[in-house]
């Protein structure tokens, strides 16, 4: 009797053992099943978020210009993404950033632009999202570089761009961008080959900043001053001095109101 009671004893145990054992496996097998439906859960709501980031910055793209730069290449289309709108307490000035993307007729992405700080301002309580991209051949090499033009006020932003043929996009013009610095315009001159760049220094004078693009690189040749003055009739005319950065020799110019200098800078107040 008292064997059958050990045994007894001994199966109890076992059987004891054994549902313990299962039960264990099942918590075990619950808990992956639990933590793998977790981290679907939580891919699923990541894709998802991330779907919705990129239709969110796909949304705010903004088309700009189409542009063929050289006639090798196919044509450009220009987008900006404008965020960050900075407003300066006490003051109208606002600041934007900007990335410019560049996209072929497909809609592929064949640069990126990023970082760029530019001024703004508001029209009926909103900040104004809007560039301006100009493409001029500033260095005569038959590809057209391209500008980022921005006028607040009396605040000019003037950004250059040139094509990199063995990189195949833009790389930032240091050197024309500089030249450009708060510059009101820069005209082309195409039959000498020369590039000007005017400040506007008041309401009756400004002066120009002339140059040749010689070796790859810009080189000052002339400066040129503008004033206008009354003459014994009290007639305005424009007196233009011109100053030879190599021989030092000075030329002046007298222009009348009939003159393309004198109209521009006075009569259109584009200055």
């Amino acid at each position: 009797m008292k064997k059958l009671f050990v045994f007894a004893l001994i199966l109890s145990l076992v059987l004891s053992f054994v549902a313990c054992k299962k039960t264990t496996e099942a918590e075990e097998t619950r808990e992956a099943e639990e933590t793998t439906e977790t981290e679907e859960t939580t891919e699923t709501e990541e894709t998802t978020e991330t779907t919705e980031t990129t239709e969110t910055e796909e949304s705010k793209e903004t088309f700009i210009t189409s542009q063929r730069i050289h006639e090798s290449l196919p044509e450009f289309y220009f987008y900006a993404v404008f965020s960050n709108p900075l407003i300066f307490e006490g003051s109208f000035r606002i600041q934007l950033d900007v990335d410019i993307i560049i996209k072929d007729s497909d809609g592929n992405v064949i640069q990126t632009i990023t970082d760029l700080i530019i001024p703004s301002w508001e029209n009926e309580g909103k900040v104004v999202e809007d560039i301006t991209l100009t493409f001029e051949d500033y260095n005569f090499d038959g590809y057209l570089e391209m500008c980022l033009w921005r006028q607040q006020e009396k605040i000019f932003l003037n950004l250059y761009w040139s094509w990199d043929t063995e990189a195949s996009q833009f790389v930032l013009n240091e050197q024309l961008t500089e030249i450009s610095y708060e510059a009101s315009w820069v005209y082309i001159n195409r039959e000498t080959q020369q590039i000007e760049a005017y400040f506007r220094g008041g309401t009756i004078r400004g002066e120009s900043y002339i140059y040749e693009y010689n070796d790859k690189e810009f080189i000052l040749v002339a400066r040129k001053y503008h004033e206008v003055k009354n003459d014994e009739n009290d007639n305005q005319y424009m007196l233009i001095t011109y100053i030879n950065e190599t021989t030092g020799e000075v030329t002046t110019e007298i222009a009348c109101r009939e003159n393309w200098w004198f109209s521009f800078h006075i009569d259109s107040g584009q200055e």
